[in-house]
């Protein structure tokens, strides 16, 4: 959501390693205001990916393409910031064995001022998906999970991020890898979705050490150390690994 982008960059592509194997992330978002020549409409164009370098690691890391396309209203609310939206996106397994369309509405809301949001506070999703399967290899095995989507599958989630400063410009020279002044933040997302028509809630969370370059230049290098657990659409896979990466951010 553009939200997010409020007060800093969050497109960003990531290489980690650590007990999942070698992973890469990937996030990126394109916002259109005044969509059409409407004021009150904007657009939002959102592609994620996380993904392994390699094949024999995939059941051991979050296995998630995403691309989709978000319509929405921005407009202050309870002394903060909220969207109101709907949106239609793909998302599929690294390799493309299974491919879900879904279309849905979401509700985001961060505390703060209108036009300037601090990116410290927290960041609170709801929303609704109709998700149905667009694409399935026949050899796969049932999800463990016992969802379904090549029926109607209706899903109900929420979602909550918090960035928590620990340092701001800090020299961190003393340490070889991070010569300059960096910002160090705790940044932890945690993420609920009910699968109504299989009456199963599934979570994921994961929580991080960022040291973020304070550089004024567009691309801002950073490293992080990660937990992440849980499970990820469209394979819902158990994941528990432990990461640490390199980042640049934009």
């Amino acid at each position: 959501m553009d939200a997010e982008k409020q007060g800093g960059a969050v497109n960003s592509i990531e290489l980690a390693g650590g007990s999942a194997g070698g992973t890469a992330n990937l996030l990126y978002s394109k916002r259109i205001d005044n969509f059409l020549n409407h004021n009150w409409l904007n657009a939002e164009l959102n592609l994620k990916g996380e993904l392994t370098l390699n094949s024999k690691d995939r059941k051991d890391y979050f296995n998630h393409l995403e691309g989709g396309l978000n319509f929405f209203d921005a407009f202050p609310l309870w002394d903060g910031y909220s969207e109101l939206g709907l949106h239609a996106k793909v998302e599929s397994d690294q390799v493309f064995d299974q491919v879900d369309g879904l279309v849905g509405v979401q509700f985001a809301h961060r505390l703060g001022h209108f036009f300037k949001i601090d990116r410290a506070l927290p960041l609170f999703i709801v929303g609704y998906d109709y998700a149905h399967n667009l694409e399935r290899d026949a050899s796969l095995p049932p999800s463990a999970s016992g969802i379904d989507t090549t029926k109607a599958d209706n899903r109900v989630y929420g979602i909550a991020r918090v960035r928590i400063p620990l340092a701001r410009n800090y020299d961190f020279s003393f340490i070889p890898a991070l010569g300059g002044k960096y910002d160090l933040d705790i940044d932890a997302e945690g993420k609920i979705l009910y699968d109504i028509n299989a009456e199963k809630f599934i979570d994921k969370s994961s929580i991080s050490l960022v040291f973020r370059n304070t550089t004024k230049e567009r691309f801002k290098p950073a490293f992080s150390f990660t937990w992440a657990r849980g499970k990820e659409s469209p394979t819902f896979e158990q994941v528990n690994a432990f990461l640490a990466g390199l980042k640049l951010e934009f």
